[in-house]
């Protein structure tokens, strides 16, 4: 005894009411595969590096020059945990999922192979021309 527009309305919102309790809301994903540790370490790398740029003090810039080199020694660490985290699951999920350890070797393959950085007296280089010429002169 309803007209057809209310009958659509009824059935619309009782449609909606069964998705929400029954189907299961799209988890987001995080944008960057970065991990927050690192992400803040890189962000703090940065922050000093733009501070010891603004100095005058000869004083303030060796402390911030020291905050660097720690920053920079706490992200090799990082990195390094990282990739024995992964190693480690790779072993331990090797037997029961072969693919797993073919995945893992096969982005290695794939990964960048740049040289660098260096640390030369307590200071990294980063730029690769001064890394090749570093290197040309070492094999000279």
């Amino acid at each position: 005894k309803k007209n057809t527009e209310t009958c659509i309305n009824i059935l619309l919102s009782c449609l909606l009411m069964l998705c929400i309790k029954l189907i299961p809301r799209k988890k987001t994903r995080s944008k960057s595969k970065i991990p927050r540790k690192r992400k803040k370490l890189l962000n703090r790398m940065k922050m000093l590096k733009r501070e010891k740029h603004r100095t005058y003090s000869k004083l303030k810039e060796k402390m911030l020059e020291k905050k660097i080199h720690e920053t920079e020694t706490m992200l090799i660490h990082h990195r390094k945990e990282e990739r024995r985290t992964k190693e480690k699951k790779v072993i331990e999920n090797m037997k029961n999922n072969p693919k797993v350890l073919f995945d893992y070797i096969n982005k290695q393959k794939d990964r960048d192979t740049k040289i660098g950085p260096f640390k030369i007296q307590n200071e990294y280089i980063y730029d690769q021309k001064e890394i090749c010429k570093l290197l040309v002169t070492q094999y000279n």
